[in-house]
């Protein structure tokens, strides 16, 4: 067996195995790498324009959101209302740090603020550039896995990587986080909604168009 063969198969059956003691996970056994089927799934959400509605904490916020890509690599976050106030304008950048340039009272919470920038790292494919993918396959689907800290994040598409089908992040073996896309991430995207399974927060995003 080749030293690259054998060294995907031990970083498969180590994740297989953190996976197995989680009962969202377990079915998932180890499938050959698929090395062009990230690169496919992925694509940039920068320079984009959406309708946004954000609930969170029993609140429901809706206006626009805008992700741009700035010239010294980080992603530029905005979120206002109809009326032009802004909710939250947030910075991710090159380097992984994090920086709040306005926040507005009512989502000043440490936990909202938290949340909200795994969300956009989550839809700006900020989990899939730092690790290694392992590959797994569940029935007729191909998970697409990267390990982050204490957390893993799942690209789930058809074994043919023609769909795909929705993100998840997992922490601890659990379901915490699913973005899916409608009707599909890869061909057209009329809507993502991203919904959390152990906080009560869930985000709509409409692309739209700017003149």
């Amino acid at each position: 067996m080749k030293v690259s063969a054998m060294r995907y198969l031990i970083f498969s059956l180590f994740g297989l195995f953190f996976l197995s003691c989680a009962s969202d996970y377990k079915m998932l056994k180890p499938a050959q790498p698929n090395v062009s089927c990230q690169s496919i799934i992925l694509k940039s959400f920068s320079n984009q324009w959406y309708s946004a509605s954000i609930d969170v904490v029993g609140k429901h916020l809706s206006g626009l959101l805008f992700i741009k890509k700035m010239d010294d690599g980080a992603d530029r976050i905005v979120f206002t209302s109809e009326a032009g106030l802004t909710f939250f304008d947030f910075e991710l950048k090159k380097d992984g740090s994090f920086e709040v340039h306005h926040i507005v009272e009512l989502m000043n919470k440490r936990a909202v603020i938290s949340t909200l920038k795994k969300d956009f790292e989550l839809l700006l494919g900020k989990y899939f550039s730092d690790s290694p993918a392992l590959s797994f396959s569940e029935k007729d689907e191909l998970y697409i896995s990267h390990n982050h800290q204490s957390e893993t994040a799942h690209l789930i598409a058809d074994k043919g990587c023609n769909k795909l089908d929705r993100i998840e992040l997992e922490g601890k073996g659990k379901r915490k986080v699913t973005l899916k896309a409608y009707p599909d991430f890869i061909q057209t995207t009329d809507s993502l909604n991203l919904q959390h399974h152990n906080f009560d927060m869930k985000i709509k995003l409409i692309p739209i168009q700017k003149e």
